[in-house]
């Protein structure tokens, strides 16, 4: 959080925070799946942050595999 406007910038993170619930809800809806990650996470842990996505993509493929089998 930025340490000066600290109320705009808290109002403003709390109305991105819903309207990202809201897209991800319209995304699931038209059968898209969607994975969300911060830029924080890319700066503080980024190998971490690779290997969760690799996972979720390896788990996606393999499924998708299987349902075309």
């Amino acid at each position: 959080m930025p340490k000066t406007h600290k109320v705009f910038w808290s109002k403003k993170f709390a109305a991105n925070v819903a309207r990202d619930k809201r897209k991800r809800a319209e995304l699931k809806k038209l059968g898209i799946k969607s994975v969300v990650f911060w830029e924080c996470q890319i700066k503080k842990n980024a190998p971490k942050l690779v290997a969760r996505l690799s996972k979720v993509l390896s788990s996606r493929k393999m499924a998708s595999e299987r349902s075309a089998a």
